[in-house]
């Protein structure tokens, strides 16, 4: 009971970043008041990076015990004569965007229909994540400040390593960007495109079929 207790509290963090998400943007009616303004604001990046945070070694800690189950089950097949079939691996998803409520909307539709999620808020995370955590597939919004989306994915496609992952493009200026992205030289064309609003349906199909 006491090794679920860390597990536990972590969700608890989760939860409780929500609710502070949802207050700041309850609170965007007062956002012509700059004094409210930068309050939720602030409140809405607290809440954004201490999700991140928790999520994270959520996931780490799941990590940790998926190994130690895998072991323990090869261990107890071995005397009887395994057959050397292994337990399929969660795939997992990069989702990329700099809206908060976007990021909230993709991480819980993909965590709900059985993926691992790992989220970042600009270009520059979203490739340093994709090195250190080797996602099976990325979201990748076009509009984002530090690092737009389309120099992001160039960056991608251009490692020899990243450019087997498989990249989505959500955006919500629609069929101008799959056009511009058609010409951009040295780059291949994106494995998805996806426009905003974005159907569930027909993304979860999208990523189910390229991460097959």
């Amino acid at each position: 009971m006491a090794s679920s207790m860390p597990d536990e509290n972590l969700r608890s963090v989760v939860r409780m970043s929500e609710l502070m998400l949802d207050l700041a943007n309850r609170g965007d009616e007062h956002r012509q008041d700059a004094g409210c303004g930068a309050v939720y604001g602030a409140l809405r990046d607290m809440a954004y990076k201490i999700r991140a945070i928790a999520e994270k070694e959520l996931e780490r800690h799941k990590a940790g015990a998926r190994g130690s189950a895998g072991k323990s089950a090869v261990s107890a097949r071995a005397p009887s004569g395994a057959t050397g079939m292994t337990m399929s691996k969660t795939k997992r998803i990069l989702v990329v965007d700099d809206e908060p409520d976007v990021v909230t909307f993709l991480a819980t539709l993909f965590q709900d229909n059985g993926y691992e999620v790992v989220t970042a808020g600009d270009g520059v995370d979203a490739f340093r994540l994709a090195k250190s955590e080797s996602p099976d597939l990325i979201t990748l919004d076009m509009s984002m400040p530090e690092q737009s989306g389309v120099r992001t994915f160039r960056d991608l496609k251009a490692d020899p390593v990243l450019a087997r992952i498989p990249v989505i493009i959500v955006t919500g200026i629609g069929e101008p960007m799959r056009g511009f992205l058609e010409k951009i030289k040295k780059a291949p064309e994106p494995e998805g495109f996806i426009a905003k609003p974005i159907d569930k349906a027909e993304l979860l199909q999208l990523v189910q079929k390229l991460t097959a």
